[in-house]
């Protein structure tokens, strides 16, 4: 039977490649794929064919859109792109209770996150299937040939360097102010305002990231041009540039790049340094020696995969001795991920063959034809919904014709028709 599949984007760069792979591996079949922004499709669920919608989260404000998807007659699935990374997901608010009575098909990227959604969620216990996440597929041969390209050239024009990736979008971000952090995790229910207990997880986070903030300026400050080696900094996309611009200035070793391209920064690094930070998974995918500097007894340094697969220190002065090390001795930089491939297996299900991609297109075409049919015997006449999105949101998920050209020649993935886009620019929207 054909079918609709609808692949929602939030964020362009973090998620448009790997709902194009999930493209390429649903398309056969005469099946139509629809990708674009999550927005667009909020509005137009109601004039959309009947189809099988993946969402890229379970808060409270995906399960809203969830309930307008299958009251307009769609079968509804979803992937949280906001575990990946994670390991521990106690206290998170990604999954709202009442996904379950909304979302058909949970995929989820491996055994502990299945087993928490069973925990949280009433009603899924059916509905989840351990899928992986595509995005790993990216970081993984042969799709990160492009990577690693692009990596060349920024090493062939830098040379030597360390990465240190920052993460500090509470106590530097993009609008200034902490305040204005703390409402917009308000308003997208990460915290609830009326509650003391989400009041103090915050006050936490604020104490470990000043901390942590703490441990990496003095890395940085500390840190001499070894052999030709100096220090790039990458902030967060969502911290402000004008702090590490200022802070970094003097500093003759230290360069600063807003460049959106992390992963490109990372497989050319000869070594980064992170935060517990998803950056350090990402490394270790990749292929990039990589460690972890985070403060000590603090529960939020546990919770990342990165702290899984990569060596962590929480003091500045061991985190030098093993850093200089490795940039001074190439093969010990080259360090063998083997052995934790292991421990990674639990949190997020890799596999060189069988691709995320392809277990997640699997998943979405596997709904029985008659959950379609019957989403569809429900639809009600069309009623059609205004959303409100900032320019800062439309422009996480801006998809124009050469973006997308250019990402289906990396990934070569060149033969995925029937696709359907939604080009949406800040100004308006449209049907592409």
């Amino acid at each position: 039977m054909r079918k609709n599949i609808y692949l929602l984007v939030e964020e362009g760069f973090r998620e448009l490649s790997s709902r194009l792979l999930i493209a390429e591996a649903a398309a056969g079949s005469n099946h139509v794929i629809w990708i674009g922004q999550q927005w667009w499709f909020a509005e137009n669920f109601a004039r959309l064919p009947p189809g099988v919608v993946l969402f890229k989260g379970n808060n409270a404000i995906q399960v809203e859109n969830m309930r307008r998807a299958k009251a307009a007659g769609h079968v509804v699935a979803s992937m949280e792109e906001e575990a990946f990374g994670l390991s521990v997901f106690d206290g998170e608010k990604m999954y709202d209770e009442r996904a379950g009575q909304y979302c058909d098909l949970f995929c989820v990227q491996g055994a502990s996150l299945a087993a928490f959604v069973r925990g949280r969620v009433p009603g899924s216990a059916e509905k989840i299937v351990i899928t992986g996440n595509p995005r790993t597929d990216l970081l993984l041969p042969p799709h990160d040939a492009e990577i690693h390209e692009r990596a060349a050239r920024i090493a062939a024009d830098r040379g030597p360097f360390v990465l240190v990736n920052t993460n500090y979008a509470s106590i530097n971000p993009f609008d200034i102010d902490i305040y204005n952090y703390y409402r917009r995790c308000v308003e997208i229910a990460v915290y609830d305002d009326n509650d003391p207990q989400d009041w103090e997880k915050f006050s936490q986070l604020i104490d470990w990231e000043t901390r942590n903030l703490g441990l990496m300026m003095a890395f940085i400050q500390r840190w001499p041009e070894i052999d030709g080696a100096p220090i790039v900094v990458r902030p967060h996309p969502s911290e402000s540039l004008q702090f590490w611009h200022d802070t970094m200035a003097p500093l003759g070793h230290v360069d600063v790049i807003e460049d959106t391209d992390h992963l490109a920064w990372i497989a050319a690094s000869r070594l980064m340094i992170h935060t517990s930070s998803t950056t350090g998974l990402e490394a270790f995918l990749l292929g990039t020696p990589s460690m972890n500097l985070c403060p000590p007894n603090s529960p939020f340094s546990t919770h990342f995969i990165s702290s899984i697969v990569n060596p962590s220190f929480d003091t500045v002065e061991e985190a030098l001795r093993q850093a200089r090390a490795r940039v001074l001795d190439v093969k010990q930089s080259k360090t063998d991920n083997g052995s934790y491939w292991s421990r990674l297996d639990r949190h997020l299900a890799t596999d060189h063959v069988d691709t995320a991609a392809a277990r997640v297109a699997e998943a979405l075409l596997d709904v029985h034809p008659d959950a379609v049919e019957e989403a569809a015997s429900r639809r009600p006449p069309q009623s059609f919904l205004k959303v409100t999105n900032t320019a800062r949101q439309t422009e996480k998920a801006r998809m124009d014709l050469e973006t997308i050209s250019t990402r289906l020649s990396g990934l070569e993935v060149m033969e995925v028709a029937p696709l359907v886009f939604s080009i949406t620019a800040p100004e308006a929207r449209s049907h592409g």
